[in-house]
């Protein structure tokens, strides 16, 4: 089987990974870059420093893979979902990306608030329409991450359902709701075309392919979203399986053959997204900004930490784990609310005793509290899951995924492949794609073996449960500030 080079756009890493299907993991590498965080709510991203980090990974992961660059038989796309790009007729950035977890809104009408709850992205377009008329008018197209990268990389912007979903796109109807942008006064022309995971949207250019140390007419295939390519390269596609994500935000995803609702259920908080596989869905919830805040605490409170890391070459976090380790779960310990990146975050049960340690351990209860909170919901649909896997760069710390199977009470999966899912996921999508493959589920892979289970404990569970109620009730409290 061949080689594929998938290209991950994450939130705060570029991802890269050259994987063949039969023989594993021939690389990855992985590089972080800063947003742009202008006032307090906004989160904003520089195209140019995009393809720049994409540049160096992609030129060190075939490096380090030490094979020939004609061997690579596709590159396949994988990105952050919800972000959007204005660009003019000359295809330049009109202005920085506002991400997913841009917390600016427009201002909509009380009848139509419906008609944009959970589409981040027609927000911000119409945040753009209100606020920045010029960039509106001058703007030929409004381009979600995926499809920027298809223009840059084969002169074609192409979106997938999965990021077309988050601008009324219908993966039923196979189409925009014209109706619905007409209403919202948003120009349907200004937006991408869209197509399958699956679609062969063009080819290396011979400028493009040098930059990027890869044959010139090396096929792209679009992709998908992170997280349904984790999910894809997980093997979850099937009812009554679901993954975790520990990454820069938390995210849960359980599939479903049917859509069980349309898009956002407001009340529940719960989305339900087009697959990367076609007639597949993904329910989904998501608390944002889960693994940067661990970040923000390291950077803010654990300075001390840095030059040990650094002589140790492992990051601050790590230590941190080891002194939450320390901690035991207690009815006295302080609860985090998760929410940090509207603003809305905050510790409960703060006393003078609580020290570094417990703070931080309470970061990764919320999200084990979060998770608990959110399978409850989704098993609540009528989805019974049987097998919970865990992937993320969050899926290395041992502290964190034992607190997680403490609290949710359920075995944890952990793959081999956990902190590189979504380049797999991609590798699928490519051998789909040029029909190397016929079933996403349909080759022998060691990079689905599952190399650890995480069984929960029963020694906190009174703790637990106590705690769980008390962060219930915070956690619906302050969401409806929202």
């Amino acid at each position: 089987m061949s080689s594929f080079l998938t290209i991950d756009l994450g939130t705060t890493t570029v991802k890269t990974s050259v994987i063949d299907l039969e023989k594993g993991l021939r690389a990855r590498h992985r590089i972080k870059y800063e947003s742009i965080k202008p006032s307090k709510g906004y989160h904003e991203q520089d195209p140019n420093v995009w393809w720049t980090k994409i540049k160096e990974s992609v030129n060190a992961v075939m490096s380090k893979s030490d094979i020939d660059k004609g061997e690579i038989v596709a590159v396949t796309i994988v990105s952050q979902r919800g972000t959007i790009l204005p660009i003019d007729s000359n295809n330049k950035p009109l202005h920085n990306a506002l991400t997913w977890m841009d917390a600016r809104k427009p201002e909509i009408k009380d009848d139509q608030k419906q008609l944009t709850s959970g589409r981040i992205s027609l927000e911000k377009i119409l945040w753009f329409k209100q606020f920045k008329p010029k960039i509106y008018e001058e703007t030929q197209k409004f381009l979600l991450s995926d499809s920027y990268l298809t223009l840059i990389l084969t002169g074609k912007a192409v979106t997938s359902p999965s990021q077309a979903v988050y601008l009324h796109y219908d993966e039923v109807k196979g189409d925009y709701d014209f109706d619905i942008l007409e209403d919202l006064g948003i120009d349907p022309s200004k937006l991408p075309s869209v197509k399958s995971s699956t679609t062969v949207v063009g080819e290396l250019n011979a400028e493009v392919a040098n930059e990027l140390g890869l044959k010139t007419g090396t096929p792209v295939v679009l992709g998908a979203g992170d997280q349904q390519a984790a999910a894809l390269g997980l093997g979850v596609i099937n009812k009554g399986q679901a993954k975790i994500t520990l990454g820069t935000g938390l995210f849960i995803d359980a599939p479903v053959e049917n859509r069980l609702i349309d898009f956002y259920d407001d009340n529940l908080k719960i989305f339900c997204l087009p697959h990367a596989i076609e007639n597949r869905w993904l329910v989904e919830a998501t608390v944002p900004a889960i693994g940067q805040t661990l970040e923000w605490f390291s950077q803010n409170f654990a300075g001390d930490l840095k030059e040990k890391a650094l002589s140790l070459k492992i990051e601050p976090l790590s230590l941190l784990d080891e002194e939450a380790s320390e901690v035991q779960a207690s009815k006295d310990n302080p609860i985090f609310v998760p929410l940090i990146s509207f603003g809305l975050g905050s510790w409960r049960n703060i006393s003078m005793h609580h020290d570094r340690a417990t703070l931080y351990r309470s970061i990764l209860e919320s999200a084990g509290f979060s998770s608990r909170f959110f399978l409850e919901l989704i098993t609540g649909l009528g989805l019974e899951i049987e097998d919970i896997y865990v992937e993320g760069g969050g899926a290395a710390s041992k502290v964190w995924l034992q607190i997680l199977s403490d609290i949710v009470q359920r075995t944890l999966k952990i793959p081999k492949a956990k902190e590189y899912a979504s380049g797999l996921g991609g590798a699928v999508l490519a051998a789909l794609a040029l029909r190397e493959v016929s079933d996403p589920l349909s080759f022998t892979s060691e990079l689905r073996e599952i190399t650890e289970e995480v069984k929960p404990s029963e020694k906190d569970l009174e703790v637990y449960e106590h705690l769980f109620e008390i962060f219930t009730n915070n956690l619906l409290e302050e969401a409806s500030k929202i």
